[in-house]
């Protein structure tokens, strides 16, 4: 089965990609998806559970260390029992892609997958910022992909937009990169481009794969960062909520999740600062995960608790 791996940082847009070419984008094939999040608390299977499409979650991890057997073991039964034609892999923003690429070129998993483009979503608005506090783990992730694209360009001036394109470059010069908005982009572009065309002039198929082992290899991801789930069944209110969400300190990376509230039902995402809202079904449950460093669960949890409607 052909494979294609996104990656990218937290919040980049890696759920809104897969929402878009599980929409209809794709050619006539049978589609697999597997997800993984860094928590207790799966959010992005649920968005894109629908029907026709095989979903497979693994949560409380980063597939490329704590739970790398899980992955093997669920890209082997994805294969096995569902013979799709196409499998996404939707990495946890913590992951780092040359470990995930190890797996799935390596055996077992060599036998059963045949590689397609790699992704990686960058949020181009903080693309600087994020580069400088994360350094060589960030930077790998964009230097991985085959394809870059540069998300919420929308949100970045012009010129900042341009530098950050020229940063990609310089870290991936092969790569095809695109800024995007919504990661509004063709899927042909993204998932049949042929992987040739990414490799040094004259490479064989040998120097590809060691173009893909090779490269420094970085401390594990998920040793750095921590995560904090919240499942209750109570009802927020929203504003106060929101006041909460934008105080929260700045070693708090991602928050994201469904809530319960006196004005509706609500998905809600939160990146370095920023936060939106949209509405969801009447079924919605209070639950959320949120991502980061030095987490204070205690906090966390008494804060959301805190905007219990009263």
């Amino acid at each position: 089965m052909k494979v294609n791996l996104i990656c990218g940082f937290l919040g980049s847009g890696k759920t809104t990609l897969l929402k878009r070419v599980l929409a209809g984008q794709l050619a006539e094939e049978r589609v697999a998806v597997l997800v993984n999040e860094f928590g207790a608390v799966g959010i992005d299977g649920e968005v894109l559970r629908r029907e026709h499409v095989h979903l497979v979650e693994i949560a409380s991890g980063c597939i490329c260390c704590t739970v790398r057997g899980a992955l093997v073991a669920a890209v082997q039964e994805i294969h096995d029992a569902v013979r799709p034609a196409r499998l996404l892999i939707e990495a946890t923003g913590l992951a780092q892609p040359a470990d995930l690429l190890a797996a799935l070129t390596g055996p077992p998993l060599d036998a059963v997958c045949e590689l397609q483009p790699v992704v990686t979503v960058v949020d181009a608005a903080k693309f600087t910022r994020i580069r400088r506090v994360l350094g060589p783990f960030y930077q790998d992730q964009v230097a991985r992909g085959h394809l870059v694209l540069l998300n919420k360009a929308d949100q970045a001036p012009p010129d900042e937009v341009a530098a950050v394109a020229a940063a990609a470059r310089a870290l991936n010069p092969r790569a095809l990169i695109l800024p995007t908005r919504f990661c509004d982009v063709d899927v042909k572009t993204l998932l049949y481009t042929d992987l040739e065309r990414f490799l040094p002039a004259g490479a064989g198929p040998g120097e590809a794969e060691a173009s893909r082992r090779s490269g420094h290899r970085h401390a594990a991801a998920d040793r750095e960062f921590g995560s904090v789930a919240f499942a209750e069944p109570v009802t927020l209110d929203r504003a106060a909520f929101e006041r909460f969400l934008r105080t929260l300190p700045a070693d708090v990376f991602r928050g994201k999740g469904f809530l319960r509230s006196t004005a509706g039902a609500y998905q809600f995402q939160f990146v370095t600062g920023d936060v939106t809202f949209e509405p969801a079904g009447p079924e919605v449950t209070t639950r959320m995960a949120f991502i980061g460093r030095h987490l204070d669960p205690e906090g966390l949890c008494k804060g959301i608790l805190a905007c219990v409607r009263s």
